[in-house]
């Protein structure tokens, strides 16, 4: 299993990175990620299954 990060942030552009997580208990949509990703790195949600490691995408909103 995987997600894609932003790296390379600059305004409204970054590059997608795809990071191999390890996932452990699910309850309805949320999913406990055990590791492979940091606390606070940003995951591209909308659009990520057409998303490229290495491809550079526009940012267009960041949700909390």
């Amino acid at each position: 299993q995987y997600v894609y990060t932003i790296t390379d942030k600059l305004d409204d552009k970054a590059t997608a990175k795809r990071e191999i997580i390890e996932t452990g208990k699910t309850q309805g949509d949320y999913i406990e990620v055990l590791s492979g990703i940091k606390n606070g790195e940003e995951i591209i949600n909308e659009g990520a299954r057409s998303v490229k490691d290495g491809q550079e995408v526009k940012i267009l909103a960041v949700k909390n």
